[in-house]
This record gives structure tokens, C-alpha cells and sequence, in this order.
């Protein structure tokens, strides 16, 4: 998968880590279609339903990214970054809506087996 989304995004160097987070992230989430479910549960189903659609993408604060994420899986990404957990909520917050932007230029949710070829 990451591979493949190293590919979509063009990302190299420093964004690299942010990368494999959010690929990491997606993945322990069950996939988009996961990702898509835990915002939905919190009450952020436009946040990113935003992110997924043309146009203007609606921002969210590491507060609500610690929402959605809850503190296991913040602190495992966490730890397998060496991060601290507000670190890493905090470059969520930041990259996850132009990741899944460009991961989905239809609109549409891509599947795991799209990411992997």
C-alpha cells in the first residue's frame, strides 16, 4: 500500500514520515471505508466527506482528530513513530485532508485492493 501511495501523492523526503503515518493510520483503521466510518461516529462524517469531494476542503483541529482516532490508536502511532501523541493528532490534522484529497481525485473512496495494485 505504501508504495502505491507514495506514487499518488508524489511525496519524497521529509513529508516521507507523514506518509507512512497516514498510510499506517488508514491501515489500522480497517482502510478508508474504516477511516470514513470513525469520523462519521464522532459527528465529522462533512470534515471528510470534504477532503473526498472537488472543492473546498473544511479544516479539523487536533482536538477533533483525537476525537475520532481515540488515545489507543493515537498512541500507537505514537510509539511507532516516536512521537508523542499530541504530535502526531497535531500532523494528522495538517495532512490527512490533502492526503485523502489526492487519494480520491474522483470523489470516490479508493479500495485497498486499488492502493496495492
Amino acid at each position: 500500500i505504501l508504495d502505491t501511495i507514495k506514487d499518488k501523492l508524489h511525496i519524497e523526503g521529509s513529508q516521507g514520515q507523514s506518509m507512512r503515518m497516514i498510510s499506517q493510520l488508514i491501515t489500522e483503521s480497517g482502510g478508508m471505508n474504516g477511516l470514513v466510518q470513525k469520523f462519521n461516529t464522532v459527528g465529522f462524517g462533512d470534515k471528510i466527506k470534504s477532503w473526498l469531494s472537488p472543492g473546498a476542503k473544511l479544516p479539523i483541529s487536533s482536538e477533533e482528530i483525537q476525537k475520532v482516532l481515540g488515545p489507543s490508536l493515537l498512541q500507537s502511532l505514537a510509539t511507532k513513530f516516536g512521537m508523542n501523541t499530541n504530535q502526531v493528532s497535531s500532523e494528522v490534522a495538517t495532512q490527512l485532508p490533502k492526503l485523502v484529497g489526492k487519494l480520491s481525485p474522483d470523489a470516490e473512496i479508493p479500495k485497498v485492493s486499488d492502493l496495492k495494485h
